[in-house]
């Protein structure tokens, strides 16, 4: 699956978890470019950190080579369970209204 593949299959199940649309934007680089230069005031926090991971997708630097990914997960979380995104949005449904919290 590749990371845009994995991005819309977010969005749906969010979507659905949520039960309203979520909004989609797709910016070119130079507008991804032009935010990560902006001046780190408090008024562009949001968009330097969007910028940010912007720039990490589409450099790939965020991507981890997949053999040695797996021989880590093995040697260092050999005993972790790890869950998909829907689980993850199922147990955090379940804590909030386990918490008192809505749903």
């Amino acid at each position: 699956m590749t990371f845009g593949e994995g991005a819309n299959k977010i969005g749906v199940v969010m979507e659905q978890s949520y039960d309203r649309p979520m909004g989609k934007a797709h910016r070119t680089e130079e507008q991804i470019a032009r935010n990560a230069s902006l001046p780190p005031t408090s008024e562009n926090t949001e968009a330097l950190y969007l910028a940010s991971v912007e720039e990490m997708m589409t450099t790939r630097s965020g991507a981890c080579p997949r053999k040695k990914t797996l021989r880590q997960r093995a040697t260092y979380f050999k005993d972790l369970r790890f869950t998909t995104f829907e689980g993850l949005l199922m147990q955090a449904g379940t804590s909030r209204r386990g918490s008192g919290g809505q749903s």
